[in-house]
């Protein structure tokens, strides 16, 4: 789940002006330059007002490249909003939750459900108390049961590995609200807000992700066999306490990555250890997005001056985008504040 808490927690400060990440491609051919902005994926779009390097630079390109259009967004292939995947995440036909877990199995998921609904929404109540506001907390210990009897109703013919979704999503919701400031997620994402910039000023728009090669490699773990989801599932529940302090570690690391990137600190955010270590266990992500990316961004440069947004992971690492372009005879600078 590793795409999911890095996809995600990157959101928990406000941020003031600076160049940020952002990257001048020349040489190699170009008759005009082109644009990298490394962004993290859920900072507000209000930021980029804040930049005026972005602005100029978004100025001279006539189209912009994002991994992906905001209505084929990685949460839905992840969680089965592309065609195709929904039929791996349900049981056998006739067959619910009910009769793949033991009812010891059950009780401990109802058990674990009620404990982190009600921590979220603890974090939440505490986040509209940070941003000056009442909140009178809805739902309680009384209900709360009625509320997960709801939702297994609805998962019941989903296979196992839904509920770890499920709850990975819902302890980086509560990691989330017990970091971010006030109104941080009242504002659209900054890459939905690069794409729809673009489209008002008339740019076209290019896609660097191609649906199916997300399928394989954000659905990898709809695959695995029933029996392996069972026990992947009861490992997730034994060990609950240990992803949540997983979440809790890595909120920690982005903090720092927030202050990088508000800074444009790249050379700091390249060699943070934690983010070159998950590079480093998992290289099948990046690696593969980013040689099939390499490819359709010189095509791209060719046509027209080009902006590209895209997440900051894939600018480092031993298979970065950065290095890839320079081994291709490209050369690439970070744009500095002025």
């Amino acid at each position: 789940m590793k795409q999911i808490f890095l996809f995600f927690i990157c959101a928990l400060a406000v941020l003031t002006a600076n160049a940020q990440f952002l990257f001048r491609i020349s040489g190699g051919g170009l008759e005009k330059s082109s644009y990298i902005l490394g962004t993290i994926h859920i900072l507000p779009g209000t930021v980029l007002d804040s930049i005026p390097e972005y602005l100029e630079a978004e100025a001279q390109c006539q189209q912009l490249y994002a991994e992906i259009e905001p209505n084929k967004t990685k949460l839905n292939i992840i969680f089965g909003g592309v065609e195709g995947l929904n039929s791996r995440e349900k049981l056998p036909e006739g067959r619910t939750i009910f009769d793949v877990l033991s009812k010891e199995q059950i009780d401990t998921l109802k058990s674990m459900m009620g404990r982190e609904m009600m921590a979220v929404l603890d974090a939440l109540t505490e986040l509209k108390a940070r941003s000056g506001e009442e909140q009178k907390r809805q739902i309680n210990k009384a209900n709360i049961n009625t509320i997960i009897e709801g939702i297994i109703k609805r998962m019941e013919n989903r296979m196992p590995i839904s509920f770890v979704d499920f709850f990975s999503v819902l302890l980086v919701a509560e990691s989330l609200s017990r970091s971010i400031e006030k109104d941080i997620m009242n504002d659209q994402l900054i890459d939905v807000v690069c794409i729809s910039r673009a489209k008002t000023r008339g740019m076209a728009i290019g896609e660097l992700d191609d649906i199916s090669d997300l399928k394989d490699l954000f659905g990898e773990q709809k695959r695995l066999s029933l029996e392996e989801q069972v026990d992947s599932l009861a490992r997730y529940l034994n060990t609950f306490e240990q992803q949540r302090q997983k979440i809790l570690d890595v909120a920690n690391y982005t903090k720092q990555i927030i202050g990088f990137w508000k800074n444009a600190d790249f050379d700091s955010f390249s060699k943070m250890d934690y983010l070159l270590i998950v590079a480093e266990q998992d290289p099948t992500n990046d690696k593969k997005r980013n040689e099939t990316w390499l490819p359709k961004m010189i095509t791209a440069m060719h046509k027209a001056p080009t902006l590209f947004a895209f997440g900051s992971a894939h600018l480092i690492g031993p298979y970065s985008i950065i290095q890839k372009l320079r081994d291709a005879g490209y050369d690439v600078e970070q744009i500095k504040k002025n």
